[in-house]
């Protein structure tokens, strides 16, 4: 079956058709950059020995590009894709209010007004600043914004059900990035039964409570957009200090997303790519022959598998997992 947007990892330099290319994210050290098209380097850091390499979101039409004040996009007539230039002057929390009040602002005007999915990397999402996390005070932040699109509530279920799905990683680069997609039309929250609703936490102050959906199924691109998925059942931290067992527990947080679709077992449960963020890179020995299994036990396939150091925002856990589901 053919996608209208379809997302491939390649080695550089590949040759293809840029005009068709929505985003070019880089990864590893001095990576080429394209000038025929729009290329960013996302901060990340892969763990392999593998030359540079990029993911490209390509879709099956032509595409356009803009921008609107501190916020650089792409679209087709379906998608946008964009980066936002942070203003690193202000307080975490406001960096973030401001750059969610633009993004809203942008894709509103551009008339792709609903939000699908965000990316966040960012160093140091652990630290503490008067005595509250990094991480922390990036929800403060979005979450202020998010609220003004709530008529300035806090959120309640319904309002919350409006919210896109979300990564946030802790990187070792300087480099503070947020990407975000968005469509033209709405995409349908996914939620794991497993799991409290982020923005219901309980050992979380209320006004940083995580805002995000665990994953968007957008129908009119065939696509479920999962969010950055951790080690937790119901709000609690599960298998601290053992990493394999943080893997099973998110394949199985995975499976309970498929489930809510109504998604079967075998080859319909199939993954465009797995991006596995990992806290130390040395992990990644053990792990591949976890993710094999993990795979192979529950009908599960993947076209790519990749990982990236990175931290989780849960200072706790080791391991997490993002991913992009053709259904």
């Amino acid at each position: 079956m053919a996608y209208p947007i379809q997302v491939s990892f390649r080695n550089l330099p590949d040759a293809v058709d840029g005009s068709r290319i929505l985003a070019r994210f880089m990864f590893g050290e001095a990576v080429p950059v394209c000038p025929d098209m729009p290329t960013v380097h996302s901060g990340l850091n892969p763990i392999s020995e593998v030359p540079p390499f990029c993911e490209d979101w390509i879709s099956d039409m032509p595409v356009s590009r803009g921008e609107a004040g501190n916020v650089a996009y792409a679209h087709d007539k379906r998608l946008l894709i964009g980066r936002v230039a942070l203003d690193l002057n202000l307080p975490t929390d406001e960096t973030y209010s401001k750059a969610y009040q633009e993004v809203l602002s942008t894709t509103r005007q551009s008339g792709f007004p609903f939000l699908l999915r965000t990316w966040h990397y960012f160093p140091d999402v652990n630290r503490i600043e008067n005595g509250v996390s990094r991480y922390e005070l990036f929800c403060c932040g979005r979450n202020q914004a998010l609220a003004e699109t709530m008529g300035g509530k806090q959120p309640d279920d319904a309002a919350a059900a409006q919210c896109c799905a979300a990564s946030v990683i802790g990187i070792r680069s300087s480099e503070h990035n947020m990407f975000f997609l968005a469509a033209c039309d709405a995409g349908m929250p996914v939620e794991n039964t497993d799991q409290t609703a982020p923005w219901k936490y309980p050992q979380i102050r209320s006004e940083a409570r995580p805002l995000f959906a665990r994953a968007i199924w957008h129908p009119a691109s065939s696509a479920m957009f999962i969010s950055g998925t951790a080690s937790i059942v119901g709000s609690k931290s599960m298998y601290v200090g053992d990493t394999s067992a943080q893997l099973r527990r998110i394949f199985e947080n995975l499976n309970r997303l498929f489930e809510a679709r109504g998604v079967g077992t075998g080859a319909e449960r199939h993954f465009n790519y797995l991006k596995i963020y990992l806290r130390h890179a040395e992990a990644v020995k053990s792990l591949r022959a976890d993710i094999e299994i993990c795979l192979k036990e529950r009908n599960m396939s993947s076209d790519a598998v990749v990982f990236f150091e990175g931290e989780v925002c849960r200072p706790e856990l080791d391991v997490e997992i993002e991913a992009l589901a053709y259904l």
